[in-house]
Parts: structure tokens; sequence; C-alpha cells
């Protein structure tokens, strides 16, 4: 997020596209790293076309290899009267950035018969996350694989599950809504979504989440960073109750350990805690105007 030029997709047929090329470009590395005689499930890559002979040769395979397209393969073929969704933030950063902005650890969510998946993420070596999903890596990225409607909003009662579109109302951010079902590479989001991420618009979709101070670490940055060019008054709201809810020293440390970097100076913090700005002066049609925001958010020199 924000060390690459923004180059925001307008339609989910050019977001498909950019799935397929970080997938293949992901199972390209692989290849590379093995014998030219080896096959790949029958020499065949799950990147975009799903057959049915591919679950038949998938389920054969007892430890699949470290590509991430063969993983999820193995694990969609494993619910057949499921489905496998990728959710919110690779979406996102291939939405905003595309391949060369992807950064970010990968989750999936399952519609399905969690019993049938839980032996075989066992088997391949998953370790249980705090939040009651499941951590493993493939392709050296992170994923994390959850049952939907045991989702951490879904489970606390905050939204109510009525099948995988009720997810859309899981995330925090409006950019992060949005769903891919691995199977049929068909999306699921609502119907403003790519024009509020054309439009460099954030809002606030579910404020409660597990992580609270590492959502507030991303939205600083994607202000600071001009990923977001006006914000709600939500997201206002949101920053400035949060930002009262930590000192300046947890939220640098904080945005060092999951970016290795910091980018948020004490004089952003200082702005939206004490809202160092007039409302007034910055309403407009589409949200909050990031103007004073942009403005303090590099150093004073």
């Amino acid at each position: 997020m924000g060390s690459h030029i923004k180059n925001t997709v307008r339609d989910e047929g050019v977001l498909r596209k950019r799935v397929a090329n970080l997938f293949s470009k992901l199972a390209k590395n692989v290849r590379s790293a093995r014998r030219m005689g080896d096959a790949v499930c029958g020499g065949q890559l799950a990147l975009g076309l799903y057959e049915d002979t591919l679950c038949s040769n998938r389920l054969e395979i007892s430890t699949p290899s470290n590509n991430l397209g063969e993983f999820l393969d193995l694990i969609s073929c494993t619910v057949p009267e499921g489905d496998l969704y990728l959710f919110g933030g690779v979406l996102r950063d291939l939405a905003l950035f595309g391949e060369k902005g992807f950064s970010s650890d990968i989750d999936i969510v399952v519609d399905g018969d969690w019993d049938l998946i839980y032996p075989k993420l066992i088997k391949l070596g998953a370790i249980k996350n705090k939040f009651g999903g499941f951590r493993l890596m493939r392709d050296d990225i992170p994923i994390d694989i959850w049952l939907a409607k045991e989702t951490w909003a879904v489970k606390n009662n905050l939204v109510a599950y009525r099948g995988i579109a009720s997810l859309l109302d899981t995330t925090v951010l409006n950019w992060d809504a949005i769903l891919m079902n691995w199977r049929t590479k068909s999306f699921l989001y609502k119907q403003e979504y790519f024009s509020e991420l054309n439009r460099g618009y954030m809002d606030v979709v579910l404020e409660r989440n597990p992580n609270p101070l590492g959502m507030l670490v991303r939205i600083l940055r994607h202000v600071i960073l001009k990923d977001a060019k006006t914000i709600s008054y939500q997201v206002l709201k949101y920053v400035y109750r949060s930002v009262n809810a930590y000192t300046y020293e947890e939220i640098v440390e904080a945005e060092y350990s999951s970016y290795g970097n910091s980018h948020i100076h004490m004089h952003m913090y200082d702005m939206f805690r004490t809202q160092s700005f007039s409302i007034n002066e910055c309403v407009n049609a589409d949200g909050i105007c990031l103007s004073r925001a942009k403005q303090l958010s590099r150093p004073l020199i």
C-alpha cells in the first residue's frame, strides 16, 4: 500500500485478469524450481478455467506442491457441494495497484462442509490462529482460511449470516468488501464498490473488529499515502475515537510491525486526536475533504 503507483480497475473483468496474472506468476515461480519433466496435475494449472477432471486429479494428491493455486484447488475439490472464496485484502490490493501492489497475506473463506476441510488442513500443517481460522504458507505467502459462518463478526453476533454475501457487511472498510469465488471466478460486491474505489472514497462498513489498532494504522496510511481522496464522516469519527485510545508510540510501533516503515507523523496524530481542523470547511458531497489532512501528513521543516 502506497509504495506502488495507483492503477485502479474500473470493473470486475480487469480485476479477474489481475488475479489470474498474480496466480500465473506464482505458478511460474514454482515451476521454475521443478525439474523440466515434472507434471503439474495432468499438465493443468488452475488459473482461471475450472474443469471436473481437475478435481479427480487433485484428490489423488496427498500433499500438494507449494503452489498456491494448486492448494486452493485441493481445498475447493474437498468441498464439492460448497465454495471457496478469496476475500478482502488481496482483491483490494490488486484492484488498487495491480499485481506489483500485492503485499498482504491472503484470506480465504469457505462456504461448505468444514468437517471435510479441517482434517486436510491439519494434515497440511495448518496452525489454528487466535481468531478461530487456520494459517499456513503457500508460495511463501501467509494464508488464513476460515469457515464463512464462523468469521469474527458473525461469530460475535455483529452480522447475521444469511449466506456468503453477508461477509460484505463484516469488513471495517468499504474497499475490503469484495469476494471472488475460486471455482467460478465470479465476484460478489456491492453496486457502488468499483465507483467508490476509483473515486478514492473511503467509508466504514463495520467499526467493531478484532484488531482495532491495526485497522487504525491502515486507515491513517491510506490517508497519508494518498490512496484515499475523500473519507466519510463515519471514518472521521472512527479515527478520532481510535487515536484517542492509543498513544502515538503504540501506533508507530504497530505500523513498523506490519509494514516495516513508518509514515504516520506526530502532527497527523495530533490533528485527528484534537480535531484541529474545520469540519464545516471540509464537508462536501463525497465525504470529508482531505487537503488539510494531507498537508499535515508531511513532516514540518
